[in-house]
């Protein structure tokens, strides 16, 4: 391919949307809970473990900026490891 071929392809990539914040949280935790589900095999250890869970959210609501962003990197991690 030539560079003017490369060059017209680049434009018409589409961009990843940039998220908010609130939104990057409410999925994490949504995909948090969903793995949770995966693994317990009892409701009553999982509701548990899902007050556990949202507990662990509910410190970081009023976080700082940085440390925000350390959590948010923290907690994707930890799901990826999983």
């Amino acid at each position: 391919m030539n560079e003017v071929f490369r060059s017209a392809a680049n434009e018409f990539r589409q961009k990843i949307p940039q998220l908010s914040r609130k939104t990057e949280v409410s999925r994490l935790y949504r995909k948090s809970l969903k793995l949770l589900s995966s693994w317990v095999i009892d409701r009553e250890i999982f509701l548990d473990e899902a007050d556990k869970l949202r507990a662990r959210f509910d410190d970081g609501k009023t976080a700082s900026e940085a440390k925000a962003i350390r959590l948010l990197k923290e907690a994707r991690d930890e799901i990826q490891k999983k």
